[in-house]
């Protein structure tokens, strides 16, 4: 499995105004949905913050709008049951469930109780594992994990266009698809 490392995401070139269009697509998830534009929950340690921004990048040139909860301004300020509520509910809203199963994610234990609403809500063929390691870490995988698809890639990827043309999702059966053919599933 090619795991995406933070050496690889550092060289993701993510300007101003891709924050910008991060921060303005919070608002236009719910128009996407309706435009049939695929949406995905990302589950992810809020430790991982840093990392968020060039993966979205790299989901957004394969036709994902992305969902991340601290960019929403209907989450509490203070982590509380109405957060847990607009999570579970986000999870439900959002066609996909992707899942950034950092060593620190792995611990959190908000992400495995989202891992387990997302199964619950859109098993296997809306689900995806998307393996991330620091550069001085090992990948910690759990078993579990090995029940879902997961990201693979050839490393072929373009850093100033943030375009790769060789992601794929490699099913526990070992069914492979192009990320873009898996969003049309």
């Amino acid at each position: 499995m090619e795991i995406i490392s933070s050496a690889f995401l550092d060289r993701i070139k993510v300007t101003f105004s891709d924050v910008q269009s991060f921060s303005q697509k919070r608002s236009l998830i719910t128009e996407a949905r309706q435009q049939g534009i695929v949406t995905a929950f990302l589950s992810h340690s809020h430790l991982d913050k840093d990392r968020i921004k060039p993966i979205i990048k790299i989901l957004n040139t394969v036709g994902i709008d992305i969902y991340v909860d601290w960019l929403d301004n209907e989450m509490p300020s203070n982590t509380n049951g109405k957060t847990a509520e607009v999570i579970k509910s986000k999870i439900k809203s959002n066609r996909k469930f992707i899942l950034l199963a950092s060593n620190t994610a792995i611990k959190s234990s908000w992400v495995n109780w989202e891992l387990g609403i997302g199964d619950g809500a859109k098993y296997i063929d809306n689900m995806m594992i998307l393996p991330f390691k620091e550069d001085y870490q090992t990948w910690t995988n759990n078993e579990y994990f090995e029940i879902y698809p997961h990201l693979e890639s050839e490393n072929k990827y373009d850093y100033e266009s943030g375009q790769n043309f060789t992601y794929y999702v490699i099913y526990p059966d070992k069914r492979k698809y192009k990320l873009q053919d898996w969003l049309k599933k």
